[in-house]
């Protein structure tokens, strides 16, 4: 029965990514034919530069603020790990 279903599951998926795939390729040309249609010439430039500028997108914050976010991040972690240290040999069981 397992292979059974492995086998469609294995089958269809293709077929229904490939569908999938073509029915958004069309929604998106469809959309965007009728955008253009119905611009006028000030809103048709605006269209189409949005369409063909590609978006920035920045991975990481600026490099000052990513510097300090570490900074921040490895000095509060040597801080808990000092204080677990003090914990640790003020404790009964680590006493000799």
């Amino acid at each position: 029965m397992a292979k059974v279903w492995s086998y469609r599951r294995q089958t269809n998926l293709p077929n229904s990514v490939t569908k999938y795939k073509s029915l958004l390729n069309t929604a998106k040309t469809d959309y965007h034919s009728t955008e253009v249609a119905e611009s006028n010439q000030r809103n048709l430039f605006r269209v189409v530069d949005r369409l063909c500028t590609p978006k920035i997108t920045h991975a990481l914050p600026a490099h000052k603020d990513l510097a300090n976010s570490f900074a921040k991040y490895f000095s509060e972690k040597i801080t808990k790990l000092r204080h677990r240290l003090d914990e640790v040999q003020q404790s009964p069981l680590c006493a000799t």
